[in-house]
């Protein structure tokens, strides 16, 4: 069996009172199978991958230029559901 690899990916939320425009939540999504967790692991419970890959260039340039708008307000923190599913398909090849 191969052994698998991955990071997590972490919800945001939009917040007026942070420097950056937003707050890290502790909900993530596993950057191998998709599924949700309530905190950071090292190794996530439903696929068993090992969470220790460095998130990939291009995907933390989606991530920051989300981000950026958010601060704008461009964009609702809701949508960075959309983004984690974006990045996720990139990751795993899925449609």
């Amino acid at each position: 069996m191969k052994e698998k690899h991955g990071f997590w990916l972490h919800h945001i939320r939009s917040s007026k009172s942070s420097v950056s425009g937003f707050f890290y939540l502790p909900e993530c999504d596993c950057s191998c199978c998709g599924e949700t967790m309530r905190m950071e692991k090292d190794i996530c419970p439903v696929c068993g991958a090992i969470m220790d890959k460095e998130i990939p260039a291009d995907i933390q340039k989606e991530i920051d230029a989300f981000s950026a708008d958010l601060k704008k307000g461009e964009v609702e923190d809701t949508q960075f559901t959309q983004v984690i599913r974006k990045v996720l398909q990139k990751e795993t090849g899925s449609k």
